[in-house]
């Protein structure tokens, strides 16, 4: 044993401090670990929400591309929408359909929404991490250190409960002698 588990009273009364403050830490942690999982679940169901509307925004996007391509008869479209930014288009809108513009617009919803999607995947990533983290963190206060700290309140209450039981035999025989 360590010297902080001597069958002392001011041990004991450490050790039980500990075990009380390791008890609430996992509560804590169990807490904390529902209100991660929920979070997570919430997110994953928005994460879910945006990539039905991706798959919606990109059949949009895949027909007025096609009509644009119909329309322009040139083999520039693609070309067009993937160089395209919303500050500046590659093309004047004067000299363009209004299949190109809607073709253009359509896949830049796509790409917005795209974008929403992988933020929250990241999120989810993270909040995987930190369940992970918790569930380690949990598991190792109730497996091994609550545990420790009942064994060493244990073994000192035993000692102490000796010692008081040879102290009163002690006294008891010293009594007799006395008297």
């Amino acid at each position: 044993m360590d010297s902080n588990a001597l069958p002392t009273k001011r041990n004991l009364l450490t050790i039980k401090q500990h075990l009380i403050l390791a008890r609430k830490g996992h509560d804590l942690l169990d807490i904390k670990l529902n209100v991660l999982m929920r979070e997570k679940k919430r997110v994953e169901k928005i994460a879910n929400e945006i990539r039905e509307e991706l798959r919606r925004l990109y059949s949009i996007a895949e027909r007025a591309k096609v009509i644009a391509e119909i329309e322009t008869r040139e083999g520039k479209v693609q070309e067009i929408l993937e160089t395209a930014t919303k500050e500046s288009l590659p093309y004047k809108l004067n000299e363009t359909c209004a299949a190109l513009d809607e073709a253009f617009f359509a896949w830049e919803q796509v790409l917005s929404e795209e974008k929403k999607l992988t933020q929250l995947e990241e999120a989810i990533a993270k909040l995987k991490s930190r369940i992970s983290r918790t569930k380690k963190r949990a598991s190792a206060l109730r497996n091994i250190v609550i545990p420790t700290y009942e064994k060493r309140v244990k073994f000192i209450s035993e000692r102490l409960e000796e010692h008081e039981r040879d102290e009163m035999i002690r006294l008891k025989t010293a009594r007799l002698w006395i008297f």
